[in-house]
């Protein structure tokens, strides 16, 4: 379903075009200057801060307004999201597209029902890329807490290492059922990558740098 996309030879992320609808998961090599040179859309971004705000977004809209989720119904507007770890979840619906950075925080904090609701969703695709995989997310038994509260679902996405004593939640198992319990209809499509385990991506968690993933759902 998605296909890599090459520049002078160089991976910088996969694709997926079809239904009006363009969306690129861009690897650490895609640059944001880059997405300027090599596609022909208006990109507008927002400052991420790990919350679960969504704003609508428009051709007049600036870059950096502060939210984890934004949306449009413009044609040729690309829906930036950043994360280097994160989930960065794409999704359409008849004439909208949004654009949602879901990191543990934004999880617990119920990020995708709340776009769901926002935009009174009855039917749903969405995409979900490269994030960081349940056996690559140690995590102690504060944050696994505060995970396991945010579906009806306790404690059924988490694996525990005795000899760690740590936890490995699952972020997209408890994505999906979130979704499950919020909307009627609904299809996930996954590019299913590691983060952390594979180098051509950021991951905060193996480089603790400041370096980020781009990617974009754009309206053809």
């Amino acid at each position: 379903m998605f296909k890599p996309v090459l520049k002078n030879g160089i991976l910088i992320g996969h694709e997926h075009i079809s239904e009006g609808v363009h969306i690129f998961y861009g690897t650490k090599a895609c640059e944001y200057a880059t997405l300027a040179q090599t596609f022909p859309y208006n990109f507008r971004h927002l400052k991420q801060v790990h919350g679960n705000t969504m704003v609508e977004t428009h051709l007049s809209s600036e870059n950096g307004v502060v939210a984890d989720a934004h949306w449009t119904q413009d044609s040729d507007v690309a829906l930036l999201i950043q994360t280097a770890d994160c989930l960065p979840i794409f999704g359409k619906s008849q004439n909208k597209v949004f654009g949602i950075h879901a990191g543990w925080r934004g999880v617990q904090n119920r990020i995708v029902p709340l776009t769901i609701g926002h935009l009174k969703l009855s039917i749903c695709e969405f995409f979900v890329g490269p994030f960081i995989h349940s056996e690559s997310f140690e995590v102690d038994k504060d944050v696994c807490d505060q995970l396991a509260s945010c579906t009806q679902s306790k404690n059924s996405f988490f694996s525990y290492s005795h000899d760690r004593k740590k936890y490995y939640p699952d972020l997209l198992k408890i994505v999906e059922a979130q979704i499950k319990e919020s909307i009627k209809s609904f299809h996930v499509h996954l590019l299913s990558k590691n983060t952390y385990t594979q180098s051509e991506f950021s991951s905060f968690r193996r480089e603790r740098s400041a370096c980020r993933n781009w990617s974009f759902i754009v309206r053809q």
